[in-house]
């Protein structure tokens, strides 16, 4: 059974901005890089079902992540079946992740509040995502479609929330593009991962790719937050914020996705206060944090 509840996962993927994605067959490897990303500063760690007897490797990856690494929270990815996804929640995984959207995959992740990212590459296939209760869904694969991809879905839908995998290196340049299209966090793998690293057992280079990558996403968001050219005043910008809050809160409540209507009245609002506030937030990091500062 999953160790974290779906807001603590969606919580912790949002803050950090970025999911290690990797695969090994050898556990002691896989225990090995995961220990490299927590001492880097990763929290949520995506290992994938790419291999022979995978699910042996991640559930012993999971039980050392919960002896060793407290508040590692450990997903499973590459899941394109039900059957698939529940052998991985059996085993602990906290959020499951695939490179498709599976329809079939929702309602089991729901049963259990976990979060499903499923691959989408059309407008279409995250909304129809989203319908189905993925509060994240992943741009895949994002070499191909770009930033120009996320920043156009993000215009008529700003309540998006994106991860985007493929395509994504730890580069200033690169991370900037992505964030300034509005994605919410980046799975990075290869990059990550340098074959020549890992078969020489160089853990800590893995580490510091790692706090590198993090630091230059805060960095980033930080810049973007600053220089963020669509101004909208503090109370527009504190009811887009308790609206998600409240989004969440019913999604809980409810088992499924909430209504305008529903979050409204939850806030004590009227509807159209609630759209206009949703649509005024364009920043993908202040979308999440509240201003308390003085102006607008």
């Amino acid at each position: 059974m999953a160790k974290y509840s779906k807001l603590e996962v969606l919580k912790t993927m949002k803050e950090t901005g970025m999911v290690p994605v990797f695969y090994n067959a050898d556990i002691e490897i896989s225990k090995q890089v995961l220990k490299a990303c927590y001492e880097g500063g990763v929290r949520a760690f995506e290992f994938t079902n790419r291999g022979d007897f995978a699910q042996e490797v991640f559930g012993e990856l999971v039980r050392f992540a919960t002896k060793e690494l407290p508040g590692m929270i450990v997903g499973v990815g590459s899941v394109v079946d039900p059957a698939t996804a529940a052998l991985y929640i059996q085993l602990g995984a906290n959020f499951v992740v695939g490179p498709l959207f599976n329809p079939a995959i929702a309602p089991v992740c729901n049963r259990r509040l976990i979060p499903y990212c499923p691959g989408c590459g059309t407008v279409s296939e995250v909304g129809a995502a989203q319908e189905a209760g993925c509060d994240i869904c992943k741009v895949f694969p994002g070499d191909v479609l770009g930033p120009a991809f996320v920043k156009g879905l993000r215009a008529p839908m700003p309540w998006s929330q994106i991860m985007v995998t493929r395509g994504v290196k730890p580069t200033k340049e690169n991370l900037e593009g992505w964030f300034k299209a509005g994605v919410t966090c980046v799975g990075m793998g290869s990059n990550l991962f340098p074959k020549d690293v890992i078969a020489a057992g160089e853990w800590q280079k893995i580490t510091e790719l790692c706090r590198n990558a993090l630091e230059i996403i805060g960095e980033v968001r930080r810049y973007l937050r600053d220089n963020n050219p669509v101004r909208v005043s503090r109370s527009v910008r504190d009811t887009a914020y308790h609206a998600m809050q409240a989004r969440e809160k019913l999604n809980t409540e409810l088992d499924r996705e909430p209504t305008v209507e529903e979050i409204a009245k939850e806030l004590g609002k009227e509807k159209s206060e609630v759209v206009i506030a949703l649509e005024a937030i364009v920043d993908p990091v202040s979308f999440y944090e509240p201003v308390f500062s003085n102006g607008g």
